[in-house]
């Protein structure tokens, strides 16, 4: 079993003027956090969080020290605030947790459930979790290949043929579901659950599984718009069956050309006339359920629709399929990281190595709880206040308000700037004040300023957010400031791409 224990603490940098190379009461620091493993066996993905106490304001995020073989150190950094007295001892803790010891097979695992809907088989799993174990004790390339594995699977040939396109077919049909506040054309239960329906009994590369895969498809939109009166989908709508859903929206009424129109409308008109005129005349020639079904279908797969909403399907996947949650559930209360995602995606036009998307999800705090744990315990790590002669820098035991978790939103000709106003030093902060946000260039203002956010303790924090009318699109700086009691001031300024 992995024994971890501490094993030793570097300063790494000082946020106080005229560094002692000291941790001073009031400071806020960043550290380095040795941790060595005395036991027999290697942790497999250990993830360390530094707890919060009286002494310790503010920590920053959890870090993830992987594999540690027996007898092996690593080192990761942790940011905080040190209160107490010149002189003073305190003490870090770190609170330690670990995935199981089939870490790298679990992953694998759970992204063929979580993205293909079925259990891996032996070859695909030994073959991608290989890719991973050929790291070795080598954490930056076994961080590196995990992102590489589990992108993997989103560009997949099997998951562009079943999970994108049932949520392409849900787009066609539906479009968003109540857009801007509801961006996506579909909700994970409803995903999962037919999802299911369209790999039922398919293994890639097994068997006749293009024929199976096949025969899934053409039963699926066949349900899909409603072919028999008893729903073959049952589970697969939360609060309409599939065909009173598509038939509320496409009633037998229509007619051929006014049924096209509407799909394409849906997929933000990418069919070309002779695409338009070549459906509506399939489909006056077999007006009947499956003439339907097969025309919802190809626009559908259309390559050009597929190629157009890649990056929104996509950053939808990642919280489907890591978090197991829609994009506004808990803990998100809206669209507003989803729009951060996709806006960074889209930046990098598609990249999701540069963009970070992929590698964020699969490091997240959140998605690290989905996995088996094993707690190890703490380590603990004793920090002077000031130097060993006793000398501490007087100027730190103030008031640091920060400025971050700052997301974009777009709501119609309107662009609503969230953010968190934390007090990350030792001393509270009285009448805190947002007084300016602007966007530039060129300048647009953002109100209601000024904004009251009255007191904040040490390591409590205020969410507010400001709106920008009429500001356009594209790359601007936004810089926010604020004032607090005593003639203190807080802000940041960052390059932002609009949504």
């Amino acid at each position: 079993m992995p024994d971890i224990v501490a094993a030793g603490l570097t300063l790494i940098s000082e946020g106080c003027p005229a560094p002692n190379s000291a941790v001073d009461p009031g400071e806020r620091v960043s550290v380095s956090l040795s941790l060595m493993n005395n036991g027999t066996a290697s942790t497999s993905n250990l993830v360390a969080t530094l707890l919060p106490s009286a002494n310790v304001i503010a920590p920053g995020n959890s870090q993830f020290y992987g594999a540690i073989p027996p007898g092996a150190t690593v080192s990761r950094t942790f940011s905080f605030t040190a209160n107490g007295n010149c002189g003073d001892t305190i003490m870090l803790t770190l609170q330690l947790e670990d995935e199981s010891a089939q870490s790298t097979r679990t992953f694998v695992n759970r992204h063929y459930l979580d993205f293909l809907g079925r259990q891996a088989d032996e070859s695909g799993l030994e073959f991608w979790s290989n890719i991973i174990e050929r790291c070795g004790s080598d954490q930056q390339c076994r961080e590196e290949k995990r992102v590489e594995v589990s992108a993997a699977f989103f560009l997949s040939t099997e998951f562009r043929e079943t999970g994108y396109l049932v949520y392409r077919m849900h787009k066609a049909a539906f479009g968003d579901i109540s857009p801007p506040t509801i961006p996506v054309p579909v909700r994970r239960d409803e995903f999962v659950a037919d999802l299911a329906h369209i790999v039922k009994g398919v293994q890639f590369g097994a068997g006749d599984w293009q024929t199976q895969l096949e025969n899934n498809k053409q039963a699926f939109a066949l349900a899909f718009v409603g072919e028999q009166e008893g729903n073959t989908r049952k589970g697969a709508r939360n609060s309409k069956s599939g065909r009173k859903r598509f038939m509320d929206a496409y009633p037998v009424s229509m007619t051929p050309a006014e049924f096209v129109r509407k799909l394409d409308a849906n997929t933000g008109n990418l069919l070309t006339p002779d695409e338009v005129s070549a459906l509506t005349n399939e489909l006056m020639n077999n007006h009947t359920p499956a003439g339907r079904a097969s025309v919802l279908r190809k626009v559908a797969e259309s390559p050009e629709f597929s190629r157009a909403e890649s990056n929104r399907a996509f950053v939808a996947l990642e919280y489907f399929g890591y978090l197991k949650r829609d994009p506004d559930a808990a803990p998100d209360t809206d669209f507003g990281s989803w729009q951060y995602w996709l806006s960074t995606l889209d930046q990098f036009d598609g990249d999701f190595v540069q963009a970070g998307m992929v590698k964020a999800f699969v490091n997240s705090p959140e998605y690290a709880s989905r996995f088996t744990q094993q707690s190890l315990g703490a380590a603990t790590f004793s920090v002077l206040l000031g130097t060993p002669e006793g000398a501490c820098n007087t100027s730190c035991a103030l008031p640091q308000l920060v400025i971050s978790n700052v997301v974009l939103t777009r709501q119609g000709d309107t662009v609503v700037a969230s953010f968190k106003v934390e007090n990350q030093g030792v001393v509270t902060a009285n009448d805190v004040t947002l007084t300016e946000a602007t966007l530039s260039q060129p300048t647009v203002n953002g109100q209601p300023l000024p904004q009251t956010l009255g007191t904040l303790a040490p390591g409590q924090s205020a969410n507010t957010s400001v709106t920008f009318a009429s500001p356009g699109t594209g790359v601007r700086v936004l810089r926010l400031r604020g004032t607090f009691n005593g003639g203190g001031s807080f802000g940041r300024s960052q390059r932002v791409t609009l949504p």
